[in-house]
C-alpha cells in the first residue's frame, strides 16, 4: 500500500506544485469587500458562502510535510508531522468576499484524514486557525474530509443533538480549494468559546479525553496505555482568568478525573463506552440513548469524549465529537460488546420522562429538515431521500432502545476514591510508564500546593498548575493529579424549595429571605454587599422579587479581578432558566457585578426596577425578553446590557449611567419603543452583528448619541436603526457598521 502511495505522489507531485502560490507571504492580507453590517443574517447562514479558498505562501514546506505524511510507516498519523502553516484564507459569500490570516494543520488521527481526487491529487483534513476576521462566529474550525465523519449523517446528527438542547458544533458541507486543489469538505467548529456561545451556554471549563498516551507513545502499541489515560483541560487560559475560574476548574477537574480513573482501572466492567462524570447521570444518559439511537456509540469512547462544566447548575455536559453516526438499523455491537450488556450499564438509571417528552416533539419539528437542506447541498446526495430514509430508520431504533431500556434493573455503583488511586498507579509501575503523580491540590490566597503521592509538596504557580490540568506536565515532565481539590473558602450556601414555588433558590449563607407564597412575593435583604440569590428553573408568573443591597454610592470599592464568583454567579439577582410572565423586579445597592442578571429564560417583565447599581444594573444573556417599563437610576457602568437573544422594551428611562445607558452585542436583537436617557458617556451602543431598532427617544447629556461598531473577532459589524430620536450629540458608526431609518 506505502509504494502505491508513494508512485501516486511522485506522478502528481509536479503537477501540485504548479497550482499553489509562492509568493504570499509578501501580499498584504485585506478584510472584507462588503460592509458586514448590512449583512448580519446573512453571515449567520452556511448558505451564503460559496466556497471556501486556501492558500499557503510555503507551499513546497506545505507539500513535503503531506508527502512525508503519507510515506510514514505508522499506522496513525505521526504527531510530530502536523505542523502548522501560515495560510491566506479567504471565504468566498454570495454577497463578496472576505480575506483573512490564519494557519492550517493536519487534522486526525488516522490515515483516512488523506485522500486522493479523481486525478489523483492528494487532499487532507485541516485545522484552521484564523489571525482576524471569522467564519460563522468561528475562529478555530475544522474541515474535514466527509467520509471521515460520515458526511450526511454528521450534518443530521450535529442537529438533533443541538434541537435536543445537547451542546454542539456548528457542521455543514462546503466546497474549498486548497492551493487550487477543490474538494468538498465539512466544517466543523472547534469546542471553543465561541461553540458555548453558539450553544447558549457561559464560557467555562472544557475537559476532553487525554490522546496522549494512546497515540505514537514511545514503544508502545496504541491504546495499550489506555489504563492510565485519564482527562485533561482544552481551555488553559480560561483558568488562567482569575480565582473563580482556577478554584472552579480544579474543583471540576478533579470530579472529572475520578470518573475517568473508575473507567481506566475497570475498562472491561466499562464496556469501553460507559462514563458518566459527577452527579450528571441523567446528562449523559439522555446524550448516550440519542447517540446509540444514531449508530454513533463512537463518541462515547472516553478519548473521544468533550465536557463543558456548567458553573451555575454544578454539573458536566456532553460536547457532541466524532459519533461517526450511521442513520441505518441499529447495531447489534457496540465497540465489538454486545449491545445488550451495553446498554444495561449505560442505562442502569432509567431515563427522565421529560426527556423522552422532548423526543417526541422532535418528530412534530421542520427546523431540522430546513437546516439540514442548507447544510448537505454540496454533497453528492439526494438530501431529501437521504432525511427521509434516515429518520424512519431513527425513529425505529428509539424504538427498540427504549423498549430494551425498560427492562434494565438499577445496578449503579461508584468505587472508592483511594483504592482508584491506589490501582492507578501500580498500574503505571506495571506499564513501566514514568509519571509525576499529585495526589492533592490545595488552595489558598497566594498559591496552589500540590501533594504528591510519596507525601512530599510542591509550592505551584497558577500557570504551573494550569499545565499540569491541560497538558499534564510538570516542569516538563510528564505530570498527572488524580486526587482531591481542597480550597480555603468559606462560601456556603442556603437553599429554598416549596411545593407552591415552581423553581429553586439558591442564596449566600448571610442573605435574609422572605417568601410570601400567598401574595407571590420574594424579598431578599443583603447582610454583606456581596450576597446574592439565584432563582433556577423558576415559573414567575406574577411573582414580585425585590431585592435589597447594602448601600455602595460613594464608596471606594476596588473591581473584582473576575466578573463571576466561585458559583458562577456576577449578579446579586440572578434568574436562571425560567420563564417570567407579568413579573415585577426591583433591585437597589449592593457590591456586585450585576445587580439583575438574567439568563437563558424567556417572558416578560411587567416592571423593572434598579437603584444605585454597584456596576452594571441589568445584564441578559442567552434569553427572549420583554420588558413593559424599566427604569435604571445610579449605574456604575452599564444600565441596560444585553447579548445573544432577542429583546424589547415598551418604555425606558435611564438616568446617569457611568458608561452606555443601552449595550447590546453578541448578535442580539433590540427594539425599543419609547427611549428616555439623561447622562450617560454613550447613549446606545450596538455591537458584533446586533442589531437594534429604536421608534421613539430622546437622549441628553450623553457624549455620543448612537455608536455601532465590531469589539470581537468572533462577530462582525452592527446596526442601528432610529425614527423619532431626538439627541444633540455626536454618532459614532464604524466602517463595517451602518445607521439606517427604523422600522415601526
Amino acid at each position: 500500500m506505502t509504494s502505491k502511495i508513494f508512485k501516486l505522489v511522485n506522478n502528481h507531485i509536479k503537477s501540485f506544485f504548479c497550482v499553489v502560490f509562492l509568493m504570499l507571504a509578501t501580499q498584504a492580507f485585506s478584510e472584507c469587500t462588503f460592509k458586514t453590517g448590512d449583512f448580519i443574517s446573512d453571515l449567520k447562514n452556511s448558505r451564503n458562502i460559496d466556497f471556501i479558498e486556501i492558500e499557503t505562501p510555503k507551499s513546497a514546506r506545505y507539500v513535503r510535510n503531506l508527502y512525508k505524511t503519507i510515506v510514514s510507516e505508522t499506522e496513525n498519523i505521526p504527531p510530530k508531522l502536523k505542523k502548522k502553516f501560515k495560510a491566506k484564507i479567504t471565504i468566498h459569500y454570495k454577497f463578496g468576499k472576505c480575506v483573512f490570516e490564519g494557519s492550517i494543520r493536519q487534522h486526525g488521527d488516522w490515515k483516512d484524514h488523506i485522500s486522493f481526487s479523481e486525478g489523483g491529487t492528494p487532499v487532507r483534513s485541516l485545522n484552521v486557525k484564523l489571525k482576524n476576521g471569522n467564519l460563522l462566529s468561528a475562529v478555530e474550525f475544522k474541515l474535514l474530509l466527509p467520509d471521515t465523519r460520515g458526511g450526511a449523517n454528521e450534518i443530521l446528527t450535529t442537529l438533533i443533538l443541538r434541537y435536543m438542547g445537547i451542546i454542539s458544533p456548528e457542521t455543514f458541507s462546503v466546497i474549498t480549494k486548497v492551493n487550487g486543489i477543490q474538494s468538498v469538505m465539512l466544517f466543523q467548529e472547534n469546542a471553543r468559546k465561541e461553540l458555548l456561545e453558539r450553544n447558549n451556554r457561559r464560557e467555562s471549563a472544557i475537559f476532553e479525553g487525554d490522546e496522549k498516551l494512546l497515540w505514537s507513545f514511545k514503544d508502545y502499541d496504541n491504546f495499550e496505555l489506555e489504563p492510565l489515560a485519564l482527562s485533561r483541560m482544552t481551555n488553559r487560559n480560561w483558568f488562567l482568568k482569575g480565582s473563580s475560574s482556577s478554584t472552579i476548574a480544579l474543583s471540576s477537574f478533579s470530579s472529572l478525573q475520578k470518573s475517568y480513573l473508575r473507567y481506566s482501572q475497570d475498562i472491561e466492567g466499562h464496556k469501553t463506552l460507559v462514563m458518566y462524570p459527577g452527579s450528571s447521570y441523567h446528562n449523559f444518559a439522555e446524550y448516550a440513548f440519542l447517540l446509540t439511537a444514531m449508530n454513533a456509540w463512537h463518541a462515547l469512547r472516553p478519548h473521544n469524549r468533550k465536557f463543558y462544566y456548567n458553573m451555575i447548575k454544578k454539573k458536566f455536559e456532553p460536547i457532541y465529537y466524532d459519533g461517526n453516526a450511521s442513520f441505518t438499523s441499529i447495531e447489534q455491537k457496540m465497540h465489538g460488546r454486545l449491545r445488550s450488556e451495553v446498554i444495561e450499564k449505560l442505562f442502569s438509571k432509567g431515563l427522565n420522562q421529560g426527556f423522552t417528552s422532548k423526543l417526541e416533539a422532535l418528530f412534530s419539528s421542520e427546523k431540522i429538515l430546513l437546516g439540514f437542506l442548507d447544510r448537505a447541498n454540496n454533497l453528492e446526495i439526494n438530501a431529501k431521500d437521504f432525511y427521509q430514509n434516515a429518520w424512519r430508520e431513527f425513529s425505529r431504533n428509539i424504538k427498540i432502545l427504549k423498549d430494551e431500556i425498560a427492562q434494565i434493573e438499577n445496578n449503579f455503583s461508584i468505587q472508592n476514591s483511594l483504592e482508584l488511586n491506589s490501582e492507578y498507579i501500580k498500574r503505571m509501575h506495571m506499564f513501566n510508564v514514568d509519571q509525576i503523580i499529585y495526589v492533592k491540590i490545595e488552595k489558598n490566597r497566594k498559591h496552589f500546593v500540590g501533594t504528591l503521592d510519596n507525601g512530599l509538596t510542591n509550592i505551584l504557580s497558577a500557570d504551573e498548575t494550569a499545565r499540569l490540568i491541560s497538558n499534564n506536565e510538570y516542569n516538563g515532565d510528564r505530570a498527572v493529579f488524580i486526587g482531591d481539590f481542597i480550597q480555603d473558602s468559606n462560601m456556603t450556601l442556603k437553599k429554598f424549595k416549596h411545593k407552591r414555588f415552581d423553581g429553586e433558590i439558591v442564596m449566600s449563607r448571610d442573605l435574609k429571605v422572605a417568601v410570601g407564597l400567598e401574595e407571590k412575593s420574594i424579598f431578599f435583604e443583603q447582610t454583606q454587599k456581596t450576597d446574592w440569590a439565584l432563582l433556577k428553573g423558576a415559573n414567575l408568573t406574577n411573582w414580585k422579587i425585590v431585592f435589597n443591597g447594602v448601600p455602595t454610592k460613594n464608596q471606594s470599592v476596588p473591581k473584582e479581578e473576575e466578573r463571576f464568583n466561585i458559583h458562577g454567579v456576577t449578579g446579586c439577582l440572578t434568574i436562571y432558566n425560567s420563564f417570567l410572565n407579568n413579573t415585577d423586579l426591583e433591585v437597589s445597592g449592593g457590591r456586585c457585578e450585576d445587580s439583575l442578571n438574567i439568563i437563558s429564560s424567556t417572558g416578560d417583565a411587567r416592571n423593572v426596577k434598579i437603584i444605585s447599581a454597584f456596576s452594571d444594573a441589568i445584564d441578559v444573556d442567552f434569553s427572549s425578553i420583554i420588558i413593559d417599563h424599566i427604569v435604571v437610576e445610579d449605574a456604575g457602568n452599564d444600565c441596560y446590557d444585553v447579548s445573544g437573544g432577542n429583546y424589547a422594551i415598551k418604555s425606558a428611562l435611564f438616568k446617569r449611567c457611568s458608561d452606555k445607558a443601552i449595550s447590546v452585542g453578541e448578535g442580539s436583537i433590540l427594539s425599543v419603543q419609547d427611549l428616555y436617557i439623561d447622562k450617560a458617556n454613550i447613549g446606545v451602543s450596538s455591537k458584533d452583528l446586533s442589531s437594534v431598532n429604536i421608534i421613539a427617544g430622546d437622549i441628553k447629556n450623553v457624549s455620543i448619541c448612537l455608536e455601532a461598531k465590531q469589539k470581537k473577532q468572533e462577530f462582525g459589524g452592527a446596526q442601528i436603526k432610529n425614527k423619532n430620536l431626538v439627541c444633540d450629540g455626536p454618532n459614532q458608526i464604524e466602517s463595517n457598521s451602518v445607521l439606517l431609518a427604523a422600522t415601526p
